[in-house]
């Protein structure tokens, strides 16, 4: 599996106007969803916050990987949203802009494509990527951001 199967431009939502994370996960939870990468939108949701409730995802400078380890997912996918305003991440009022929503197999047998996740999450380490990613003009932008970092 290739990065471009793991995310794509039906995957990412620029300029989403929401209020709040609960909104967020459930607008790129519908586009995994229309992606057939997972089956079930509410278990999956479910699964999203079982893992937030063991630790916070805010990465720091306005970005949040929530991520969902599920049996719902069928392939490994990120969706992409970059929010018009600035919303409240977690118990400590964290902003963030930039949600990167990742959804995991739980199929241990699919390293492989795990490991492209794995190699996309590093990448948001750089803080150049992220400021980048903030001001993509277009999901082509961000696409191209991203493959360029990710290995």
């Amino acid at each position: 599996m290739t990065i471009s199967k793991v995310i794509s431009e039906d995957c990412i939502i620029l300029n989403l106007k929401v209020h709040s994370k609960e909104e967020v996960i459930k607008k790129l939870s519908e586009r995994l969803i229309k992606k057939g990468a997972v089956v079930d939108k509410d278990r999956f949701i479910q699964d999203i916050y079982k893992r937030e409730n063991m630790g916070p995802t805010f990465a720091g400078d306005y970005l949040a990987m929530p991520h969902g380890h599920s049996h719902c997912v069928v392939n490994p996918a990120i969706a992409i949203a970059r929010t018009t305003d600035e919303i409240s991440w977690d118990n400590n009022k964290n902003l963030v802009r930039l949600i990167i929503l990742l959804a995991i197999p739980k199929d241990l047998k699919r390293e492989i494509d795990i490991e492209i996740l794995k190699n996309v999450t590093a990448s948001l380490g750089n803080i150049r990527l992220i400021k980048d990613l903030l001001h993509a003009s277009t999901k082509e932008e961000i696409l191209k951001h991203i493959y360029s970092t990710a290995k």
